[in-house]
């Protein structure tokens, strides 16, 4: 039985300031039409501070400005600006595995009642030098959903990730 399937992917590159600080800029694609979202297209820039740095844990914050067009299934369109805020956990617990947890808070600058929480937890264990298989659990919680969609949605997912 199928219960939901969706598609997702990005984008991100950052460049170091100084040790603690760097600026990034990154693009996204998702589709979920189980949630609404036939397409929702963004991007952002900004600048992240490393509050820990260690050869097992890291820990860093981040903020960025950038804008996002959704297609819904209703048949309505919407674009704006983003304000986003972001947290993101790294413990290495082995050589060739880890695990990331990270929270994002997105706000509609036109639309402040449209925001957007993410969170995100995931297990990472490498493959070769460039790939890794990594397992994780999310949690999206829209406050303003597509109508007929719920808040709340959970996703389970499995992928191979290339990191160059």
């Amino acid at each position: 039985m199928l219960t939901a399937e969706a598609l997702a992917g990005g984008i991100k590159g950052s460049r170091d300031l100084t040790p603690k600080v760097d600026v990034f800029v990154q693009a996204g694609y998702q589709r979920n039409t189980f949630s609404g979202i036939n397409r929702r297209v963004g991007g952002d820039a900004g600048a992240g501070l490393k509050l820990i740095q260690r050869p097992k844990l890291e820990f860093r914050t981040e903020a960025a400005l950038g804008y996002a067009s959704e297609s819904r299934t209703n048949a309505t369109t919407l674009s704006y600006a983003t304000a986003r805020g972001g947290l993101k956990l790294v413990w290495k617990f082995s050589k060739t595995a880890d695990f990331i947890e990270e929270a994002s808070f997105t706000e509609d600058l036109s639309h402040t009642r449209n925001w957007i929480f993410r969170n995100m937890a995931s297990v990472s264990a490498s493959l070769t030098s460039i790939l890794s298989l990594k397992l994780s659990y999310g949690l999206v919680y829209a406050n303003e959903p597509v109508p007929g969609f719920r808040k709340t949605d959970t996703v389970t997912s499995a992928a191979v990730v290339a990191k160059f």
